[in-house]
């Protein structure tokens, strides 16, 4: 009888470990996920601001050569 309560506890015991074992990578796991999906993020936010930068360059090209075929044409109109 004593031994039947030996194995029972120590199948208690190795159910334990493994569960603990199953949660400890379960949260790892989590971990991981989230650290890259915050990377990816991160490189999506980085890609809008450049974007945007990148609009804003044009923009302004477009009213720097707008404004110099106009003085252009002014100084033409002139002479």
């Amino acid at each position: 009888m004593n031994r039947q309560y030996t194995i029972l506890y120590m199948a208690i015991g190795i159910i334990i470990l493994l569960l603990t074992i199953i949660l400890i990578m379960y949260i790892r796991h989590r971990r991981i996920v989230r650290k890259k999906s915050y990377g990816i993020i991160r490189q999506i936010q980085k890609q809008d601001e450049l974007a945007k930068e990148l609009e804003r360059s044009k923009i302004e090209k477009e009213t720097l050569l707008k404004i110099i075929n106009k003085g252009i044409q002014e100084i033409k109109t002139k002479s």
